[in-house]
């Protein structure tokens, strides 16, 4: 793919907060954009909370710099979350969904528990190394599993430049699905 190697895994990436969304539709500049699902963590009156979310990155330009190519898109989230209290002791069995819509077909394109990702636990502790503390305001999303869809090292990423976008995440211990259309 050409994208230059990471620093550090994982990777941390400030983005301005112009660029968070829970708009339905967005508009990106480009044919060469794409997202994948992954979870997202807001502090948000001293509570964390924890939904599903997706960071549009222009791919061509992420071949030069990741860190622009996240700056260039908007950054989706639903306007629904769960108190990650809530969640915790399940958080686990929670499964994010994507489908896309490319020349008018509709595409699998992720499906995981996010069990295959690092949990909040441990983003929290990292979050307060490098911050000091979690303010109102944050807004963390995660990045997606490298497995969902088939990602090992030495063998490409397949994106898919889709019309459409269609994400979520549920879980059967609540029984409460989020899925905003993207």
């Amino acid at each position: 793919m050409g994208v230059p190697e990471p620093k550090h895994v994982p990777t941390l990436f400030a983005l301005g907060n112009h660029l968070l969304t829970c708009a339905e539709e967005i508009q990106v500049h480009g044919d060469e954009t794409s997202g994948e699902v992954e979870y997202v963590l807001f502090q948000h009156q001293g509570e964390l909370f924890v939904t599903v979310g997706s960071d549009q990155t222009d791919r061509r330009l992420e071949r030069h710099s990741i860190p622009k190519s996240k700056n260039m898109c908007l950054n989706v989230m639903a306007g629904d979350a769960w108190p990650y209290a809530e969640v915790k002791d399940h958080f686990d069995e929670l499964v994010l969904d994507c489908n896309v819509t490319c020349n008018g077909t509709v595409k699998p394109y992720q499906h995981d528990r996010v069990a295959a990702l690092l949990g909040p636990d441990y983003w929290i502790d990292v979050l307060q190394q490098r911050l000091g503390s979690l303010e109102d305001g944050l807004v963390f999303f995660q990045g997606p599993s490298a497995r969902s869809r088939g990602w090992s090292r030495g063998v490409p990423m397949l994106f898919h430049y889709m019309t459409r976008f269609l994400i979520g995440a549920s879980t059967t211990v609540i029984n409460v699905r989020f899925s905003p259309e993207r």
